[in-house]
């Protein structure tokens, strides 16, 4: 294993003007060494979760314990996607030196990051809601290991800070691109593997065709060093049946394999030109707390019961006895399954969205 120096990633704010009612720029970080995001939310929706009131640990609807907070004016979206926009410096860059360079596209994907109290006055249900976008930057030059770049973005874009660095570390980049389990691996022989891939909203998915072969580093977090321990090969094609007849990647999916590597410790996975995972553990127990969480949310959730001893966390209400709790609830038992016998065969289409009724 051989030292990797520089690996903290270097994080300033040149903050060259602000505005405290407008969106807020969450983050800034690098998709590889061709693409830099900016993440923007709008404003938040908030919960409360005290167990309080007479709502507390029941399914009725109690608009109190949810509310919308939003940050000023949104993003302005048609601002956001205009290159001129957009300047990338660099001091360590040549390549950004002087006045720096616009990128030579902007694309964006915007979603729903909360939902608050419904409105109940018409027919059909409205929630309200607050919005996130992420901007994604295509570089006119790939970044260079260890430099750091500065993204200024022009204050028509309705941003509360417009300007903020980031250096390009494979170490300690965190790529959105590079997806492993966050939970972990076992340390036994069993396969390791990441994927690679993103979608970048009418930017469409990132292809990492020329990035095969490159290679692949395991980075010890408690000792600073890495070690090559394989490289990108693709794994599979975009398609339309992952799971359910839905294409859930929108892309083509490359691998990061270090099926082999078994020594327990804490790391991240960085692929070169890239960027790096988020931190993970391999150990031969690692699924256990995840099991024993799992397990005991079923319990508490799903089946419920009176606590004795005022140890344990408030049970579900209603608890869903047969004419007991509450008094008009009723069980009805069928082995109905998409692979039942009415069904004929399961094949998908008409059978899956039109069942059969319930048995009798």
């Amino acid at each position: 294993m051989k030292k990797a120096a520089g690996l903290i990633v270097a994080l300033s704010f040149l903050v060259l003007s602000t505005n405290s009612f407008a969106s807020r720029l969450i983050e800034v970080k690098v998709i590889d060494k061709d693409y830099i995001m900016a993440r923007f939310f709008d404003g938040e929706v908030l919960f409360v979760d005290d167990g309080l009131g007479s709502t507390a640990y029941t399914s009725d609807h109690n608009t109190a314990n949810n509310y919308k907070v939003l940050y000023g004016s949104g993003l302005n979206t048609a601002n956001a996607v205009l290159t001129a926009n957009w300047v990338i410096k660099s001091a360590d860059d040549a390549n950004y030196g002087g006045a720096g360079l616009n990128p030579l596209g902007c694309f964006r994907k915007s979603k729903l990051n909360g939902m608050a109290e419904m409105d109940w006055s018409g027919s059909d249900f409205v929630y309200d809601h607050t919005m996130e976008h992420t901007i994604y930057l295509r570089l006119p030059h790939s970044m260079v290991q260890g430099s750091v770049y500065t993204v200024e973005m022009n204050a028509n874009t309705n941003s509360d800070v417009l300007s903020q660095s980031v250096t390009f570390n494979i170490f300690s980049s965190r790529s959105e691109s590079v997806h492993v389990n966050v939970v972990g691996y076992p340390s036994d022989a069993s396969i390791k593997a990441a994927d690679l891939y993103i979608w970048m909203g009418n930017g469409g998915a990132r292809d990492y065709a020329t990035f095969a072969g490159k290679k692949v580093y395991i980075y010890n977090v408690d000792t600073d060093t890495a070690q090559e321990v394989g490289t990108v090969a693709l794994w599979k094609n975009s398609t339309n049946n992952d799971v359910g007849w839905f294409n859930l990647t929108a892309s083509n999916v490359w691998k990061a394999d270090f099926t082999g590597f078994n020594t327990p410790g804490t790391y991240r996975l960085a692929i070169e030109g890239v960027g790096c995972s988020e931190d993970f553990e391999i150990k031969r127990d690692i699924y256990f707390e995840p099991f024993r969480v799992s397990t005991l949310g079923f319990f508490y959730m799903r089946i419920g019961q009176n606590d004795r001893y005022g140890t344990m966390p408030v049970p579900r209400r209603p608890l869903y006895i047969a004419g007991v709790s509450p008094a008009n609830t009723k069980v009805y038992i069928t082995t109905m399954q998409p692979w039942h016998a009415q069904w004929d065969s399961f094949s998908g289409g008409d059978k899956w969205d039109n069942p059969p009724g319930p048995l009798t």
